[in-house]
């Protein structure tokens, strides 16, 4: 589609920056959640539930607010995901039940599949990277982190001028 874009004549160079911008980060979201899907499918997880089992095994033990903050999903998401794998015997929840300073914890099986999670990541991670030096890289994560930082800043004060609130985009 990019290169429909790119083809046509007289486009202005900002429009077609942000078209490309916005196409290709389309396209890697849609590729990374294809990704996601087909190599968790098989064991009957969904990308939310690799991205909390990914988070309880690098951070260990954590509460309710830990897991939301860590991966950065909405409060509901998360507590529907953590009830199925709890459910699914992949995490165990200790402390007072229904309260949110209880703890989740991954269980044996859930640290099985952390570990092919990581070999997952790990591999993906490795063939994304093909042919991109490090240099490369170390510049590529400063840019983005530098553009979310922005584009956050941006939604920011778009919501402080449409409804005189200071929100972040983690809030919403």
């Amino acid at each position: 589609m990019w290169q429909v874009l790119k083809e046509k004549e007289g486009m202005n160079p900002v429009t077609e920056r942000f078209a490309r911008f916005t196409m290709t980060l389309s396209k890697l979201n849609k590729c990374i959640q294809k990704l996601k899907t087909n190599g968790m499918g098989a064991f009957g997880l969904k990308a939310v539930d690799t991205l909390c089992i990914y988070q309880l095994a690098r951070c260990g033990e954590m509460n309710f607010s830990q897991v939301a903050e860590s991966c950065e999903l909405d409060a509901g998401l998360v507590s529907r995901t953590l009830r199925d794998l709890v459910k699914n015997g992949m995490v165990v929840k200790s402390g007072t039940p229904g309260k949110y300073n209880a703890t989740y914890s991954l269980t044996e099986q859930g640290k099985e599949r952390s570990e092919y999670i990581r070999k997952v990541v790990l591999a993906v991670q490795d063939q994304a990277d093909e042919g991109i030096s490090t240099e490369d890289l170390a510049v590529f994560y400063r840019v983005l982190d530098r553009l979310t930082h922005n584009f956050e800043e941006m939604l920011r004060k778009q919501d402080e001028l449409l409804h005189g609130e200071n929100t972040t985009v983690q809030e919403k």
